[in-house]
């Protein structure tokens, strides 16, 4: 197999190429037509369990968790999250007790 073609092209200017050629003849190694292109990903609604997991990411073991903050930050994630503060504070106890953190129950304090 000859690759002299190959040499000193750019990953960026080969993935052009093989674009051209799905195009152009719509058949890269053996298929015989362009693979469908989506144009607009569909959003992914979160679960709250996901939510608290993002929430609780940016700490680690040994750390201290406030309800308060978590729940502010899963708000400010996802605004259309309809479970309450209480389902969500039972979330962030077992996941930051699974990671071996502490929580600060100040949800209710004004």
């Amino acid at each position: 197999m000859h690759l002299g073609w190959i040499t000193g092209r750019t990953t960026i200017s080969l993935a052009e190429i093989a674009v051209r050629r799905i195009i152009l003849f719509g058949r890269v190694h053996g298929r015989r037509k362009p693979m469908n292109v989506v144009l607009n990903v569909p959003v992914i609604d979160m679960t709250a369990q996901e939510l608290v997991s993002s929430a609780l990411s940016k700490f680690r073991a040994g750390d201290t968790i406030s309800t308060r903050a978590a729940i502010e930050a899963i708000r400010r994630i996802s605004p259309a999250c309809e479970d309450s503060d209480d389902d969500l504070v039972e979330l962030i106890v077992m996941a930051a007790i699974g990671k071996t953190m502490g929580v600060v129950f100040d949800h209710r304090t004004h």
